[in-house]
């Protein structure tokens, strides 16, 4: 499978979610689970479930079906599977999940596949070039979902650590690529790279 795309990048790499974190903070974690305003979240008494177009809803425990709701990870990389939050359509949070694994397998799977969607990212597994011209960078790429062609508008801000060795890079569209250790990437394109972290 093989994705080409020129200064609008490639499609099919959708989703928005978090960027531009640094560092995550274990000492945040922990304020966020005693945080007294955080409504957390009862397995058993509430449902999710797809509406006919195949959007996530969620029940509530009161009974009042939310249609269109959205999954955001608080920590998004070093915290996939804890601290959920629950949102309506147009960002209203519904509730926060304390772990996805204390759902039912069933339930387990619609959240899940919401996440992977939301948070889509394929990770970099080989560089085949890199090329800078008139502010943009070029890249063809090998990932774990095919061989990729993006585009990276040059400047800070498109490209960063997530953690102390991932990388993570934004292009034109906001498609999301990783690296996942930045170490064993190739000298040359390091050099590249580490000019615009």
């Amino acid at each position: 499978m093989e994705f080409h795309g020129g200064p609008r990048g490639p499609r099919g790499f959708g989703g928005r979610g978090h960027g531009g974190m640094q560092k995550e903070n274990i000492n945040a974690r922990v304020a966020l689970s005693d945080a007294l305003e955080i409504e957390y979240i009862d397995p058993s008494a509430v449902k999710f479930g797809l509406t006919e177009g195949n959007m996530l809803k969620y029940t509530d425990k009161d009974g009042v079906e939310h249609e269109r709701i959205q999954l955001h990870r608080s920590f998004p990389f070093s915290c996939k599977d804890e601290y959920i939050s629950v949102r309506t359509h147009d960002n209203n949070e519904l509730g926060m999940i304390r772990n996805i694994n204390d759902f039912s397998e069933e339930t387990l799977a619609l959240i899940n596949t919401a996440l992977e969607l939301r948070y889509f990212a394929p990770q970099i597994t080989e560089i085949f070039s890199i090329k800078e011209e008139f502010g943009y960078m070029y890249w063809s790429v090998k990932t774990n979902k095919g061989n990729v062609s993006f585009t990276v508008r040059n400047g800070r801000g498109n490209i960063f650590f997530v953690s102390k060795s991932t990388v993570m890079i934004n292009d034109v569209d906001g498609n999301r690529f990783i690296i996942s250790d930045f170490e064993k990437t190739e000298e040359k394109y390091q050099k590249t790279i580490e000019m615009y972290l």
